[in-house]
């Protein structure tokens, strides 16, 4: 426990230090904003390289080929618009801003996608957003208003690239991938910045810190920490990153603390306190956690038999049986207690479900009619008849890889663990191996289709 929370602070520590690295070169004008954003990423990129490297997840070559083009674009706006942004915005402030836009963008996603937020996150969403309001409305001591919008599209992008990713299986080496991904264009940047202002020493150190120490090492920390946090927890421990940027800054950079920003902090990270302790919260930051929460293992060269990984085997499996590709794992603790396939065909029975039938097994193993501590990894989202032995078992923490917009009753349909008729709703993480589940029910119900 307390390594975790040593390194929960230290990852904090790291991403508020951004901040504070960013201010200190472009405040102070130690290099412009392309050639801190070229240095940064450069740095990131040969950093994530290296432990991806060192830990034979991937080649260099294979790296390359890594995340997304998607990705690498939303990561390449997000640390643009960031550098620009700081040379008009305070750390503090600049601080707050960014973590403000990336909640917000994620939760605009969450409404678009049918998430549907109860009353309490509702609240802490008005409070949040009237507090934004008053921090960035005119006045003496009113953020500079250009820094503050190219903070939000920061903001934006950030949450973007968290959520192209979140289905991902290794995320580290992603995040390798995406930076890897920017290089030629940062080499451009970095052209651009090198015309336009030489840059200081003091700068180049500063941008390097910034790309190898806060952003690469910060993201390595992040990802080993971040399966042992539940996602509220993991959402709830970020909104300690502006205020450590605050603090910082105070004695580092000499900035002052106006009331207007001391109180706007205040009602905005209690807004969103309140906002991610909900029923729904999968509308907040936790959307971050996801593309990451499978176990760390998953960045490692030889992952094969993670829990997800385990059902993922199990539904290919099924696949070459003639049944729908599922499959799900029963784990206490460290323990596999059960593991199955979908056996519909097999049993001539419509509710052999993997999870069900997993379940049934888990139960009987376990002899106390109950699954609580126990966790589901299953690779489609579960459907209304599993839902309900899910809620009925006590299972504490769901994983499924796929969603199921037709017939899952998670996080579409009937979303049954929000209605007030169910008595227990356990922790819901999605996305996992999301991919390569999908690959396998197309190909599967293609084949079926061709006949």
């Amino acid at each position: 426990m307390i390594r975790i929370i040593g390194l929960t602070g230290l990852a904090m520590l790291a991403f508020a230090a951004n901040s504070v690295l960013a201010r200190q070169a472009l405040g102070a004008a130690q290099l412009d904003a392309a050639g801190f954003t070229a240095i940064r990423l450069l740095a990131g990129a040969v950093t994530l390289g290296l432990l991806v490297g060192l830990s034979r997840a991937a080649s260099w070559r294979q790296i390359a080929s890594l995340g997304s083009a998607q990705q690498a674009a939303a990561l390449f706006g997000y640390a643009l618009a960031f550098s620009l942004a700081y040379v008009l915005l305070g750390a503090g402030m600049g601080a707050l801003v960014l973590f403000v836009s990336v909640q917000f963008g994620m939760i605009a996603r969450g409404l678009i996608a049918g998430d549907r937020p109860g009353a309490l996150e509702w609240l802490g969403l008005v409070v949040a957003l009237g507090a934004f309001v008053y921090l960035i409305s005119p006045g003496l001591s009113a953020p500079d208003p250009l820094g503050t919008l190219l903070m939000v599209v920061s903001g934006l992008c950030w949450a973007a690239y968290s959520l192209l990713g979140r289905g991902s299986t290794r995320p580290l080496t992603d995040a390798a991938g995406s930076f890897v991904r920017c290089v030629p264009f940062a080499l451009i940047l970095l052209i651009f910045g090198l015309v336009w202002q030489l840059p200081s020493p003091l700068g180049v150190a500063l941008a390097i810190a910034s790309g190898a120490i806060t952003s690469g090492l910060g993201y390595a920390i992040w990802y080993a920490v971040l399966p042992q946090l539940t996602r509220t927890r993991a959402a709830v421990v970020q909104l300690s990153v502006p205020v450590i940027a605050a603090a910082i800054a105070v004695p580092v950079l000499g900035e002052a603390v106006t009331p207007r920003l001391l109180i706007a902090s205040i009602i905005i990270l209690g807004g969103i306190a309140i906002a991610i302790q909900g029923p729904g919260a999968a509308v907040s930051c936790d959307r971050l956690a996801r593309f990451a929460i499978e176990q760390y293992h998953h960045a490692m060269p030889h992952p094969p038999m993670t829990p997800m990984n385990r059902a993922l085997a199990l539904a290919e499996e099924a696949a070459a049986n003639g049944e729908a590709p599922v499959g799900a794992v029963v784990m206490e603790g460290e323990t596999v207690l059960a593991a199955e396939r979908n056996r519909m065909k097999a049993l001539n029975d419509p509710t052999a479900h993997a999870e069900l039938l997993a379940m049934r097994a888990a139960l009987a193993k376990r002899g106390t009619g109950r699954l609580d501590g126990c966790d589901l990894y299953v690779t489609l989202e579960p459907c209304a008849m599993c839902a309900g032995a899910i809620a009925h078992s006590r299972v504490r923490r769901v994983y499924f890889a796929a969603e199921d917009t037709k017939a899952g009753a998670v996080e579409n349909g009937v979303r049954l663990f929000e209605q007030p008729s169910c008595h227990h709703a356990p922790e819901i993480i999605g996305g996992i191996g999301a991919a390569r589940s999908e690959a396998m029910l197309k190909a599967f119900f293609q084949d079926l289709r061709r006949g």
